[in-house]
C-alpha cells in the first residue's frame, strides 16, 4: 500500500509541478515527510527533470531545478 500511495502522491506532485514549478506541502510527522520528499523525487523522475526537495519548518518544499527543462505538452 505504501508503494501505491508514494505512487499516487508523485503524480499528483508531478502535475502541480508542471503547472508551478514548485509547492509546500505541511507534514505532521517524520514518516509524512519521508513520503513527502520521496515523493517528490519520484515527481521529478515522472517528469524527467531534476526536482530538489527541502524541509522549512513543519513543510516539505519540492521545486525544479530548471523549470525551462519541462517537456513542452503535446
Amino acid at each position: 500500500m505504501h508503494d501505491h500511495a508514494k505512487a499516487a502522491l508523485a503524480a499528483a506532485i508531478a502535475e502541480r509541478l508542471r503547472k508551478h514549478g514548485a509547492l509546500r506541502q505541511s507534514y505532521s510527522d517524520a514518516e509524512s515527510r519521508d513520503l513527502l520528499r520521496s515523493a517528490g523525487r519520484l515527481a521529478g523522475r515522472l517528469l524527467g527533470v531534476s526536482v530538489r526537495t527541502q524541509d522549512v519548518g513543519d513543510q516539505v518544499h519540492i521545486y525544479l531545478t530548471d523549470p525551462f527543462r519541462l517537456p513542452r505538452p503535446d
